[in-house]
């Protein structure tokens, strides 16, 4: 029998939030952020602000694709060693690499964390988290099995209470936990599959609120600065959107996931191959603070280009070139490394 292959509007989806999230690491992990001015705002200070704002909803929209297929699959040993064997894998490649190119010192406390990465960092890094998630999904999905509609209605309204509302409404207190929250946006992911909302269910009407949903956080953003420029707020331009917790990136994320859910991709064996190294794209670009510093700072100097009129052209290029470089050498490891070794 024939294989059956996958899908490609999901697929294209988690394309499409790994170039947004790179564009998001462009922002916050350049420096370039260090030469804005509230006093002197440019178009080049606001283009970065509306082209880098989305990474961490796109971060929710990683774990509500999770959410949505896990809530019926079962759980298997091999997905979580491959997950796991994929982090070790880059952390420790890279922080050997580093060393030998002098870009960093070998020292025996960073290198057990490095290599127990997902015990150091599972409370803060996605990847790590990612992790744990997924190690949890038998028992979250046996706790969605004994919830009727409208138990599963309410548990969602206490979890986005908590870590949404209240870090929203309130500037001053945060809620946000890192498995915590990733637990939540699954639940909203299986809730998806489960319980779909009219008001979601083609892409029409899906689009058209994510696009509103994009509008508010370019809005938001917007005025936030304004408000900087006028003297009345100390706020983040991206404190709507500055977590994976907060109310306008939440439904982002919700309403661009069911856009492209029922938005019509016919079957593409290239999208479908890029999309498998998605989680590589993430682990090789965001692989730490060396890599950060040199991929950002270094090499590609988004803050000495900061006052350039191409910067705009020079960013995207930038974007696409670190996502398909990065493509390259996971599909690489992909097809040395994982498929021998499982």
């Amino acid at each position: 029998m024939a294989k059956k292959l996958r899908s490609s509007n999901i697929e294209l989806y988690r394309i499409f939030m790994m170039l947004i999230i790179i564009a998001h690491h462009l922002v916050v992990n350049s420096g370039v952020t260090e030469a804005f001015s509230f006093k002197n705002v440019t178009g080049n200070m606001i283009f970065l602000y509306l082209f880098g704002f989305g990474g961490k909803p796109m971060i929710d929209g990683f774990l509500l694709i999770t959410g949505f297929f896990s809530i019926k699959s079962k759980f298997t040993v091999e997905k979580a060693l491959k997950v796991l064997a994929e982090i070790v894998f880059y952390k420790v490649g890279f922080y050997i690499l580093f060393c030998l190119l002098g870009l960093q010192t070998f020292e025996i406390q960073s290198f057990k964390e490095t290599v127990f990465y997902v015990f150091y960092a599972g409370h803060t890094a996605f990847p790590a988290t990612y992790f744990w998630l997924y190690l949890l999904t038998p028992f979250l999905n046996k706790l969605v099995d004994g919830l009727s509609k409208k138990n599963y209605q309410c548990l969602l309204g206490v979890l986005l209470m908590y870590f949404t509302i209240i870090s929203t409404v309130i500037d001053t207190v945060d809620t946000f936990n890192e498995l915590g929250w990733y637990i939540t946006v699954y639940f909203i992911g299986g809730y998806l599959r489960l319980y779909e909302p009219k008001i979601l269910n083609n892409s029409v009407k899906s689009g058209l609120l994510s696009l509103a949903s994009l509008l508010a956080c370019y809005a938001s953003i917007l005025t936030i600065i304004n408000d900087h420029i006028e003297g009345i707020t100390k706020l983040s331009p991206f404190y709507y959107v500055q977590n994976a917790h907060k109310l306008l990136g939440v439904l982002l994320a919700i309403t661009s996931f069911q856009f492209f859910r029922h938005l019509k991709v016919p079957t593409s064996r290239i999208i479908n191959t890029m999309a498998s190294s998605i989680f590589g794209v993430l682990l090789i670009h965001g692989n730490g603070a060396t890599m950060r510093k040199w991929l950002w700072r270094d090499f590609l100097d988004i803050k000495g280009h900061y006052e350039w009129e191409w910067l705009p052209l020079y960013s995207i290029v930038c974007v696409i070139a670190i996502f398909l470089v990065c493509t390259a050498l996971d599909l690489i490891r992909i097809h040395l490394l994982e498929k021998p070794a499982f």
